[in-house]
């Protein structure tokens, strides 16, 4: 089974005087790459090198580095364990040796093997985005049955004909929990017609 970050994770290494900080983090849709890649930014440091995979999607970025020595060697670090919805980013600050590009290349996809060996992962499991319309009087219950559901994310629009609700559910319980909000609901609830497999859960 794929693996991805429990929390955020963090490992600094010194290479020849240059300081490496990986910083390793759960990404939760190929959409919130450049917003986790600004919110990791340090302005001071010289390379933000990065790589991140969702599911079949993934990117990488030398950001200045010779071509092919910093991006690629952290995915080659996270594709071996594997992982999934996950980003990695290899902050350098120069120390005044140049590495060469083997060296840059061992010392890049090293410092993510190192955070990747060092940090807390857990297993991913596929999650569901599910959809669906409610009445303004069904908002509290329906949203304590979700919550009890250990659904990782919960988005509500407030609509002149109800509440619309986004959620993402584990694909393993999803049968249960729209059975649940049914009855709950006595069926005054609508469903969106084809849920969506996103995400990760853990």
């Amino acid at each position: 089974m794929n693996k991805t970050f429990q929390n955020s994770e963090q490992v600094e290494l010194i290479i020849k005087r240059s300081r490496f900080i990986a910083i390793g983090c759960l990404l939760t849709s190929a959409d919130a790459a450049d917003q986790e890649l600004s919110r990791l930014y340090q302005p001071a440091a010289n390379h933000h090198c990065w790589a991140w995979r969702v599911g079949q999607s993934y990117r990488f970025n030398d950001d200045g580095e010779p071509s092919g020595t910093a991006g690629k060697p952290i995915l080659a670090a996270m594709d071996r364990l594997p992982m999934d919805h996950a980003l990695i980013v290899v902050i350098r600050y120069f120390g005044g040796i140049k590495l060469g590009t083997g060296g840059l290349m061992r010392a890049y996809g090293g410092a993510a093997t190192t955070l990747l060996d060092q940090c807390a992962l857990v297993d991913q499991v596929p999650t569901i985005r599910l959809g669906c319309r409610i009445d303004f009087a069904q908002a509290d219950l329906t949203l304590r049955i979700l919550q009890d559901a250990s659904t990782t994310s919960i988005e509500t629009e407030y609509c002149a004909d109800g509440i619309h609700l986004n959620c993402d559910i584990d694909s393993r319980t999803i049968d249960s929990v729209k059975a649940t909000l049914s009855d709950a609901l006595r069926g005054q609830i609508v469903w969106d017609t084809e849920p969506d497999t996103i995400g990760v859960q853990d």
